[in-house]
């Protein structure tokens, strides 16, 4: 499990990377913060967290000359300000997409759970725009072979408002991760959670639009209404 930490005014995250990970988003970066950039000057609705950079920190012990070196990337915390109970990471699958650990982060299945009883309402207007950055986000995504990523979401309880945002991008569809990907299919007759970057995302976009339920507003209807 990746170590985080935040910063004193909890505005950004630190998290520790693996190195294939740090090369990954290496090499995908620049197109990274262009689209961020472009979507920002152009107003267009944007769901990555924002990226500040990547680094490697070194320590040193004077006493006693152990040292160590860690790969981070420093990061937005899309939960600053929020007063949540509750956390999801939703990867759109199912499959080992549950924990029993309450407190933690909880998964896919926990979320198609809760939903039972407390299904995620939106509004039209607010879902079209969910759904219009999720597709056009993911197609930056897939176009640049990265998989595994999540949403993030949680209802801040003094707003009401839903928080998202699209995290763990980092990792693309590299030699082990293919392996991965044929060994988990051999082992069970459903996908696996690593499959290829188009395929990630259709499954992940059709997921999220039904995670999502939109209700009537008063402006509903009125687009058909005759004058």
């Amino acid at each position: 499990r990746a170590e985080f930490y935040k910063t004193v005014d909890n505005r950004l995250l630190v998290k520790e990377v693996k190195p294939v990970e740090m090369s990954s988003f290496e090499k995908i970066a620049p197109k990274y913060f262009q689209y961020v950039t472009t979507a920002v000057n152009k107003g267009n609705p944007l769901l990555l967290a924002k990226i500040l950079g990547m680094y490697t920190v070194g320590f040193k012990n004077t006493k006693t000359g152990n040292s160590k070196r860690i790969d981070v990337v420093v990061m937005e915390n899309l939960l600053y300000g929020c007063k949540h109970r509750m956390i999801f990471d939703l990867k759109g699958c199912t499959r080992n997409r549950c924990t029993e650990d309450t407190s933690s982060v909880l998964l896919d299945v926990n979320f198609l759970k809760h939903s039972t009883n407390a299904p995620v309402y939106v509004y039209p207007h607010a879902k079209h725009v969910l759904i219009h950055a999720i597709s056009m986000d993911t197609e930056f995504l897939a176009e640049n072979a990265v998989i595994d990523y999540s949403l993030l979401i949680c209802v801040d309880k003094a707003s009401g408002e839903l928080v998202v945002g699209i995290i763990d991008f980092l990792r693309t569809f590299t030699l082990d991760k293919r392996l991965e990907m044929h060994v988990k299919k051999l082992s069970s007759k459903t996908l696996p959670t690593v499959v290829y970057p188009e395929l990630y995302r259709k499954r992940f976009f059709e997921a999220m639009e039904k995670y999502f339920i939109a209700v009537p507003d008063k402006w509903t209807g009125l687009e058909s209404a005759t004058v």
